[in-house]
């Protein structure tokens, strides 16, 4: 029964450590400040913020797990748009997640395996996306990234 218990033992560790990724730090039971990429492009983010004269976004963990439920919704079901198959928009998934906010709010979503440095890039090209990264009205954000797929959303004033 002992050699039969070593095994089980080193298996039962190694799904566990498997399960304490950096690259998913958005996901459920997700600690109050971003990791992994997503501290890469936080920082990142703010930097370019700050260089245009706006504020820094503060992490808002309820609103990263919008974000992460998201982009492990368009992967797990194989589509790319601010609306899921099912209707559900930016603004019901917030609602969903139980988030409020006061102002306005925004979603930019990517699809890159290059990491932060692309993701960001992705949308400072593009005059939409870059309008919300811009925008100095809003005061909070949070990011999931699930595989490739990238959800940015930003909110003001949570309640």
């Amino acid at each position: 029964m002992r050699n039969l218990l070593h095994p089980i033992t080193v298996l039962a560790a190694l799904v566990i450590s498997l399960g304490c990724s950096d690259d998913s730090p958005t996901g459920p039971g997700s600690s109050e400040v971003p990791t992994g990429e997503v501290a890469t492009f936080t920082a990142q983010l703010n930097a370019h913020r700050e260089s245009v004269g706006c504020g820094t976004l503060a992490w808002h963990s309820a609103t990263a797990a919008v974000g992460y439920a998201h982009s492990q919704d368009m992967q797990d079901r194989g589509f790319f748009s601010h609306t899921n198959p099912d209707g559900d928009s930016p603004w019901d998934r917030l609602a969903e997640g139980g988030v409020t906010w006061n102002g306005p709010a925004g979603e930019n979503i990517a699809m890159t395996s290059g990491g932060a440095d692309s993701a960001l890039q992705m949308w400072l090209n593009s005059p939409g996306h870059r309008a919300n990264i811009e925008n100095c009205a809003f005061s909070h954000h949070g990011v999931g990234l699930s595989g490739s797929y990238w959800t940015h959303v930003f909110i003001t004033n949570p309640d």
